[in-house]
Protein backbone atom coordinates (compact mmCIF):
# COMPACT_ATOMS: atom_id res chain seq x y z
CA UNK A 1 0.00 0.00 0.00
CA UNK A 2 1.27 3.44 -0.93
CA UNK A 3 1.55 6.11 1.70
CA UNK A 4 -0.65 9.08 0.87
CA UNK A 5 2.36 11.39 0.76
CA UNK A 6 3.97 9.16 -1.89
CA UNK A 7 1.18 9.63 -4.44
CA UNK A 8 2.49 12.03 -7.06
CA UNK A 9 0.48 14.77 -8.74
CA UNK A 10 0.81 12.86 -12.02
CA UNK A 11 -0.72 9.78 -10.39
CA UNK A 12 -3.51 11.86 -8.87
CA UNK A 13 -4.28 13.49 -12.22
CA UNK A 14 -4.36 10.11 -13.93
CA UNK A 15 -6.74 8.76 -11.29
CA UNK A 16 -9.09 11.73 -11.63
CA UNK A 17 -9.11 11.23 -15.41
CA UNK A 18 -10.02 7.55 -14.94
CA UNK A 19 -12.73 8.54 -12.46
CA UNK A 20 -14.22 11.02 -14.91
CA UNK A 21 -14.37 8.40 -17.67
CA UNK A 22 -15.97 5.88 -15.31
CA UNK A 23 -18.52 8.40 -14.09
CA UNK A 24 -19.53 9.30 -17.62
CA UNK A 25 -20.29 5.63 -18.34
CA UNK A 26 -22.09 5.08 -15.04
CA UNK A 27 -24.09 8.30 -15.18
CA UNK A 28 -25.62 7.35 -18.55
CA UNK A 29 -27.24 4.29 -16.97
CA UNK A 30 -28.25 6.23 -13.88
CA UNK A 31 -29.95 8.86 -16.02
CA UNK A 32 -31.84 6.18 -17.96
CA UNK A 33 -32.93 4.57 -14.66
CA UNK A 34 -33.95 8.03 -13.38
CA UNK A 35 -31.60 7.75 -10.41
CA UNK A 36 -30.00 11.04 -11.32
CA UNK A 37 -30.90 13.89 -13.65
CA UNK A 38 -28.75 14.84 -16.60
CA UNK A 39 -28.19 18.21 -14.95
CA UNK A 40 -26.97 16.62 -11.72
CA UNK A 41 -24.67 14.30 -13.66
CA UNK A 42 -23.23 17.28 -15.52
CA UNK A 43 -22.69 19.22 -12.29
CA UNK A 44 -20.94 16.28 -10.63
CA UNK A 45 -18.74 15.76 -13.66
CA UNK A 46 -17.85 19.43 -13.78
CA UNK A 47 -16.84 19.39 -10.10
CA UNK A 48 -14.52 16.45 -10.75
CA UNK A 49 -13.15 18.19 -13.86
CA UNK A 50 -12.41 21.18 -11.61
CA UNK A 51 -10.38 18.88 -9.35
CA UNK A 52 -8.43 17.76 -12.41
CA UNK A 53 -7.75 21.36 -13.47
CA UNK A 54 -6.61 22.26 -9.94
CA UNK A 55 -4.18 19.35 -9.85
CA UNK A 56 -2.88 20.21 -13.31
CA UNK A 57 -2.27 23.82 -12.24
CA UNK A 58 -0.36 22.60 -9.18
CA UNK A 59 1.71 20.28 -11.38
CA UNK A 60 2.45 23.09 -13.82
CA UNK A 61 3.54 25.41 -10.99
CA UNK A 62 5.82 22.72 -9.59
CA UNK A 63 7.38 22.16 -13.01
CA UNK A 64 7.88 25.90 -13.54
CA UNK A 65 9.46 26.27 -10.10
CA UNK A 66 11.79 23.34 -10.77
CA UNK A 67 12.95 24.96 -14.03
CA UNK A 68 13.83 28.17 -12.18
CA UNK A 69 16.03 26.35 -9.68
CA UNK A 70 19.75 26.40 -10.46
Amino acid sequence: MTALDDITLAEQIAEVKRELLMRRRVYIGMIHRRQITAEEAAERSERMAAVQRTLERLRDRELAAAKRMP
